[in-house]
């Protein structure tokens, strides 16, 4: 079974000093195909990122961090209701008529 696995980094400046922040995730390719399979992707990329970006003392670089990091990674999954249902957006659902 095949496994995508990503890894992401993210430079921080803060303060005038730049900080790495590192986030992973796996998946299959499969999940992708379905509606619960996309959701669980949307989670997984919420927790790694607050996972990542816990670290960081001040609240703008948190909300940096957390922007760089899944802006990254949503772009390399590259599925536009995974985005959508990260940013809590509804997903409009294709009729089959």
């Amino acid at each position: 079974m095949f496994v995508r696995s990503i890894l992401f980094a993210a430079a921080i400046l803060s303060g005038g000093a730049a900080s790495a922040q590192e986030a992973s995730i796996r998946y299959r390719p499969y999940e992708l195909a379905s509606a619960e399979g996309r959701q669980a992707i949307a989670e997984r990329v919420k927790i790694a990122v607050r996972s990542a970006c816990r670290s960081n003392v001040w609240l703008t670089t948190v909300g940096k961090c957390r922007g760089t990091l899944s802006s990254e990674m949503l772009s390399k999954i590259g599925n536009a209701e995974v985005t959508a249902l990260y940013n809590g957006k509804p997903v409009r659902v294709a009729s089959r008529d």
